[in-house]
């Protein structure tokens, strides 16, 4: 077998990665995640090491769940860790399988300048805790919760809060496709109404897979004029009329209830005919049991034994990980 020699570098001597240019560097740690700068990358050389430190890296800080580490480090410590390096420049911040309301405290007591939030599957932020961060940041543009466990409530306060909200999503991994004939249209769309009621500067809304019907929908199209883009995959109870469809063809982008939610893989989107499931809870409910005292956001699975991780308090003890 031939023994691998790297490829020349253009000028035929070894590239020397520790040398490149700091603009370079943080160009090419901006494409990465906070977990991936954080431990891999910062770990390589001292130059490496003093770039992860820039201020300008941690305007943006991205915490993704990684399912062969997520048992194995404290996803929140690494998200302060990062937090306490944008030393209050923080302008934009994606938790996905990573959050609580301690950690939104966190940032809103370091940072003023906060622009973007997303949540992704962040079920432990519950609806006080969004609240008085919105309540703390009233001229925030985006904000995203996908996959949690919220109310309706929570948008009304968002948009009294953030009356410049510009981007907003408010997406569910299901549909409750509702055939109960006492569900009134009221009940089916809250969630809109509260986005027609409180959100009328939106340039850009997604709700997919909500419950909301015609009405709700021609709510929001009549109050929210300044649309440019509209997702509405997966809102199974929306029928799209001629009426509609007019309305509809003034917005420059529009996503509508049938297409594919595929290139959205935090969401998987089924219908649910809520009123057979009522039915069903009600003869069984050990079928829909689930345990309640798991600390986990994500799904079980089988995670091997800790890798020599170099940031050892941000790695759990024993104790922790038997709790």
């Amino acid at each position: 077998m031939d023994s691998y020699l790297p490829p020349p570098s253009c000028s035929g001597g070894w590239r020397d990665w520790a040398k490149l240019p700091v603009d370079l560097l943080l160009m090419i740690f901006m494409k990465l995640g906070a977990f991936e700068v954080l431990f891999p990358a910062q770990w390589v050389c001292r130059d490496w090491k003093m770039a992860t430190h820039e201020r300008t890296l941690w305007r943006s800080i991205e915490m993704q769940v990684h399912n062969h580490v997520f048992k194995l480090v404290k996803m929140e410590k690494i998200a302060k860790r990062a937090i306490d390096r944008s030393a209050g420049q923080l302008e934009a911040f994606f938790g996905e399988y990573c959050g609580n309301d301690k950690l939104l405290r966190y940032i809103a007591d370091r940072t003023t300048s906060l622009k973007k939030l997303r949540l992704i599957s962040c079920y432990n932020v519950s609806e006080e805790g969004l609240i008085e961060m919105v309540n703390r940041f009233p001229l925030l543009e985006e904000l995203e919760i996908t996959s949690s466990s919220m109310v309706d409530e929570v948008i009304e306060s968002i948009g009294q809060a953030c009356s410049q909200l510009k981007s907003f999503a408010f997406n569910t991994p299901w549909c409750k496709f509702c055939i109960d004939p006492e569900y009134s249209d009221r009940v089916l769309n809250v969630e809109a109404f509260a986005v027609a009621n409180t959100m009328h500067e939106l340039h850009h809304l997604h709700l997919i897979g909500n419950q909301m019907t015609n009405v709700g929908l021609l709510a929001i199209l009549n109050s929210c004029i300044h649309l440019k883009s509209l997702d509405i995959r997966s809102c199974f109870n929306v029928k799209l009329d001629d009426n509609l469809r007019a309305k509809l063809s003034r917005i420059r982008e529009v996503r509508l209830p049938d297409e594919s939610t595929n290139d959205y893989p935090s969401l998987t989107i089924t219908k649910v005919d809520v009123w057979k499931v009522k039915i069903e809870y009600d003869s069984d409910p050990g079928e829909f049991d689930y345990d309640s005292n798991s600390d986990s956001d994500v799904p079980g699975g089988q995670f091997s034994s800790n890798p020599d991780l170099p940031v050892d308090d941000l790695v759990p003890s024993s104790s922790e990980n038997n709790m």
